[in-house]
């Protein structure tokens, strides 16, 4: 009797005959010509995501880990698909999404993929009880912030002084994207200050004719780095992860968050 030697090298899959589920993305993704794509289509989650994701260089970044996902399960974005970009063309597109935008997508595949309800892990606050906590969430009960501007203005409250002793604050500022976030990941581990300067660089568009460098940011003032962000806050959309929690034991009741990793 011969025996069949298994072939380690996966087929290759047509993603495209897969049959998936349509959803609107928020902000949507706006091409070269000016275009924005909105409707996007999504297929399930299988064993190849699940080792995809579990490459050390991946999963030690939770934004690469949302990227992965999407590029692999997200088989078209408006008129533009996978396989007819081509990977890095997909990745690129993926990876420029607003993170609202992202987040949305990974809550419709976790959705589609393993069901709505998540349980989620965390410890309780009271100092005298610090039970260990499980609460099952339900996906559809999360608030959808909508969108609103994904580009806005700003006037700094103290603005930054230049080496004339001229005070420049107004500017333009864009939403972060998932490439943000992707690159941001592993510092804002190891030094968060320098993480948040590092985003604000990315995502001031412009301070009155100043060419913007993390040296320029890190001068700012907190106030004015605090102003940057609340503003950033303010024009958020996406996913609301924050959760009301009751402890079972003490009956002390906190807000918790949801991160990415309770959605695979």
């Amino acid at each position: 009797m011969s025996v069949k030697k298994l072939n380690p090298k996966k087929e290759a899959i047509n993603v495209e005959e897969m049959c998936g589920e349509v959803f609107t993305l928020l902000a949507g993704y706006k091409d070269e010509d000016g275009n924005i794509h909105k409707e996007f289509e999504i297929i399930e989650m299988t064993g190849a995501e699940e080792e995809a994701i579990a490459k050390p260089e991946i999963r030690i970044n939770g934004a690469k880990v949302v990227r992965t996902v999407l590029e692999r399960c997200c088989i078209r974005i408006g008129d533009l698909t996978k396989s007819s970009m081509g990977l890095a063309k997909w990745r690129n597109i993926i990876q420029n999404l607003y993170v609202g935008d992202q987040d949305y997508m990974m809550l419709k595949i976790r959705e589609q993929s393993v069901g709505a309800e998540v349980e989620a892990n965390h410890e309780c606050p009271n100092q005298q009880c610090k039970a260990k906590l499980k609460t099952l969430v339900n996906l559809d009960e999360l608030e959808v912030m909508p969108f609103k501007e994904s580009e806005f203005d700003f006037e700094l409250p103290r603005g930054y002084r230049d080496k004339n002793g001229v005070v420049h604050k107004t500017g333009r500022l864009r939403l972060p994207k998932g490439v943000d976030r992707e690159l941001l990941d592993p510092i804002a581990r190891k030094n968060l200050g320098e993480a948040n300067t590092l985003m604000l660089t990315r995502c001031i568009m412009s301070l009155d004719e100043v060419n913007v460098t993390n040296d320029i940011i890190r001068g700012l003032s907190i106030g004015d780095r605090n102003y940057l962000f609340e503003l950033l806050k303010d024009y958020m959309f996406g996913i609301n992860f924050n959760i009301e929690i009751v402890c079972d034991t003490c009956g002390t009741d906190f807000k918790a968050s949801l991160n990415m990793a309770n959605f695979i």
